[in-house]
């Protein structure tokens, strides 16, 4: 596969991933906005921004209405939900050859859904309205994907970029809600505390899934060890690591060229290994803070070396092969 194309496969599905991720925090923390004191009401906007890692980007206003124009419709703001999904459509708009045309079609509409929006109608509808339909509209997406795409390299590198985002993410939105983890802290939370879990819970879709493994009984403790050590549930950190280092090993094992992939694969795996055998205990006694900065610091390194070996390779590597 030609590195331009991995490139535009990579990138397309980590900028819908991010606004997807983006609709689904905002969603949840617009309906947290109604119900809050003012004790809370600046602790939420700056978890907020913490979950975004929008902390150096923009300033926070307090103003619900000028956060969702800029968040959800400002072109000129990167990390808006308009700006992913245009990102996410040129770089789909540049490998028509490589996806099916039902992937562009269903892009397209969301991008055009975005665009010719009204924000003053948006917002006299409820902001909830649109975000649930680019949250609705990203899964769509993905399903579409993996039933019209070939599992060959092209749908292997959108899943390295579905997963590398998804951990990314998922793993600031934690850090952001780290102050829950302090041992000194009760298990049994507090009114305002168990919304604020409900919130986190929902903000990865975890909520029913959750309330499945353990009980509809919330604890600080069993959070965080579902939405970080999960094996099992698709926004949990681990289960993220792992789709993303089987990626890896897959466009790896399909090449058949001289490039040496040896050192992507023993990163990606020794990512995973961490978090397949530590446990909660373990996290808490190290710190919360420095387990989800090193996950992140792991995340960035295989990024690199994704571009290294994938994109960016020297070209006389290539020739000799």
């Amino acid at each position: 596969m030609l590195s331009r194309v991995a490139d535009n496969l990579y990138w397309m599905s980590r900028y819908l991933e991010r606004a997807e991720h983006t609709a689904r925090v905002m969603d949840v923390h617009i309906s947290l906005m109604l119900d809050q004191s003012k004790q809370s009401a600046e602790l939420r906007w700056n978890r907020l921004m913490a979950s975004l890692s929008l902390e150096d980007d923009i300033k926070p206003t307090y103003d619900t209405k000028e956060f969702c124009r800029t968040m959800i419709f400002d072109p000129d703001e990167s990390a808006s939900i308009f700006a992913c999904v245009a990102n996410a459509r040129e770089n789909c708009r540049q490998v028509r050859g490589s996806i099916s045309s039902e992937m562009f079609e269903q892009l397209n509409r969301m991008y055009l859904m975005m665009k010719e929006a009204n924000f003053d109608e948006v917002w006299s509808d409820g902001p909830n309205e649109i975000l649930r339909a680019v949250k609705e509209g990203s899964q769509l997406f993905q399903g579409i994907t993996d039933s019209t795409l070939s599992a060959d390299e092209g749908w292997h590198f959108t899943q390295m970029g579905r997963y590398m985002e998804r951990a990314q993410m998922i793993t600031s939105l934690l850090d952001a809600y780290g102050q829950f983890y302090d041992k000194r802290q009760e298990e049994v939370p507090d009114p305002t505390t168990h919304l604020d879990l409900v919130a986190l819970l929902k903000c990865c879709t975890a909520f029913e899934a959750y309330c499945r493994t353990y009980t509809a009984r919330l604890k600080k403790r069993q959070a965080l060890e579902f939405l970080l050590l999960s094996k099992d549930f698709p926004h949990a950190v681990r289960f993220s690591l792992d789709r993303l280092a089987a990626a890896i090993d897959a466009v790896s094992g399909r090449n058949t060229s001289l490039q040496d992939y040896g050192p992507l694969e023993r990163m990606a795996g020794r990512v995973r290994s961490r978090l397949h055998y530590t446990t909660i205990n373990e996290v808490l006694d190290t710190g919360l803070k420095p387990v989800l900065e090193e996950v992140e610091e792991d995340c960035a390194a295989i990024h690199g070396a994704i571009y290294d070996a994938f994109i960016t390779y020297p070209i006389d590597k290539e020739l000799a092969s």
